[in-house]
Order: structure tokens, then sequence, then C-alpha cells
């Protein structure tokens, strides 16, 4: 599965367009790539569960959003694995991944 533009309402355009507005995504186990801004501007999203099939995490996928923890249910190891993309995470908050064998600080837009 590839994810795009992030959109749990169906709506055009993509994003958070709904009033109804969660700030917590669990995303599904079959994910493999997200694109990039795939949660750009989700200022209500503060947390996110990253399945560990990702294998690729694109630009900008939290720029100006909300996201401060990313819980992944694998080992640093496997995280610092996952191809990403040199601006992944900017124009973002300080971020804490959540491992099974502790946490990584992602600081700075950079890790």
């Amino acid at each position: 599965y590839i994810l795009q533009t992030y959109d749990p309402y169906g709506s055009t355009g993509g994003g958070w367009q709904s009033t109804n507005k969660p700030n917590k995504v669990i995303l599904p186990t079959e994910l493999e790539y997200i694109h990039h801004d795939a949660f750009g501007y989700c200022t209500d999203m503060d947390y996110i569960t990253i399945p560990n099939t990702v294998t690729y995490i694109g630009n900008r996928i939290f720029s100006r959003s909300n996201v401060t923890t990313i819980e992944y249910p694998g080992i640093k190891e496997q995280w610092n694995a996952i191809i990403k993309e040199k601006d992944s995470f900017i124009d973002s908050n300080t971020i804490t991944v959540k491992c099974l064998n502790g946490d990584i600080i992602i600081e700075n837009n950079q890790e």
C-alpha cells in the first residue's frame, strides 16, 4: 500500500478538511510507502502509529503539523533502515519515535 495525502474522511484536495479532526492516527499494517506531504498542515494531529512494514518516508510528511510522537512497533534498527528523504521531517516539531527498544528523538528537522 502507498499513502499519498492522508484523508480519513474522503474529502477532495486531501488533508484534514473535516470538523471532526482526530489527534491520534493509526496507519494500516499493510502500509509500505508514505509519500511527501502526507500529513502536512494536520494541526490537530499530535500522535501517529507508523507500522513496521513502512520502507519509505517522503519529504515533509509532518510539515507544519503538531505531531510530537510516532509510535513504531519495531526496534530502532528497523526505524533507521527506513529510507527517508533528506527533508522528511522539515518544518516539523521535535518528534519522539517510540520503538520497542527505546526512543529516537528527531530535532531541528533532522534525524
